[in-house]
């Protein structure tokens, strides 16, 4: 049997992300600080939501510890936390800067120590997957930001790229004990933004285009499946070839 926990499921990536992995034969665990929207498909008996705040130390302990593992073969963390507070502030104040990153660094590292090294206790066969971004990677481009009330924080480019260092510090570490994680860069997906910024994003972009939730779904399916396991600490480019110009 195979298990899949997803941090941060309710919300606008890790909703694909959960549906997508209830298409395959994992069971799913969901784990947000908010109720996820309805499933919206047919059979959920595959599914739990538990309400935790993913940065707790002692919450996420108790919670992975508590896990029947008995029957798992093998296990998937996707961390697709979501956390920001200073959302539409390009630059915030180092106070509120500091705050955010403090908050984000434990909910990236806190679910991942734990389940790492539960993994490494039972062994069993795991994998991490971290939903990182193009901004971990390159500078924003403010351009497509033009006469839109849209922008990027610097806290949030700050933590996508430790985001990076973490995936592959992990990859290193715990690969040896059959324990793989890789990061996702993704970038662009449509979700309602006004019309002139999917035009000046899609101008930057070789494909033409934002991202969907099947691009999202496709390689979720194929990372959390054991056949990948020899793909390890690796930056997996889903920004229509963005970073690569």
């Amino acid at each position: 049997m195979k298990l899949a926990i997803v941090i941060g499921d309710s919300g606008k990536l890790g909703s694909v992300i959960r549906n997508s992995l209830l298409d395959t034969d994992c069971y799913v665990i969901g784990l947000s600080r908010s109720t996820p929207q309805p499933l919206h498909i047919e059979d959920n008996c595959k599914y739990k939501h538990v309400d935790i705040d993913a940065g707790d130390e002692e919450s996420i302990r108790t919670f992975l510890y508590s896990l029947d593992l008995s029957s798992i073969e093998y296990m998937t963390l996707v961390n697709c936390s979501s956390d920001r507070p200073n959302l539409g502030c390009t630059m915030p104040s180092p106070s509120n800067w500091h705050s955010s990153v403090s908050s984000a660094s434990k909910v990236l590292y806190t679910p991942c120590y734990f389940f790492a090294e539960l993994a490494k206790q039972k062994r069993i066969k795991s994998t991490i997957i971290f939903i990182g971004s193009i901004y971990g990677s390159i500078a924003p481009r403010f351009n497509i930001y033009n006469s839109t009330p849209l922008t990027t924080e610097s806290d949030y480019s700050f933590i996508k790229h430790a985001e990076v260092g973490l995936m592959r510090f992990l990859a290193s570490y715990y690969g040896p004990h059959g324990i793989s994680s890789n990061l996702i860069r993704a970038g662009g997906f449509l979700s309602n933004q006004p019309e002139i910024f999917i035009r000046q994003y899609c101008d930057i972009v070789p494909l033409g285009r934002m991202a969907n939730s099947r691009d999202l779904s496709s390689i979720i399916k194929f990372l959390s499946d054991p056949c990948s396991g020899y793909i390890n600490g690796a930056e997996i480019a889903l920004d229509g070839g963005l970073t690569c110009t």
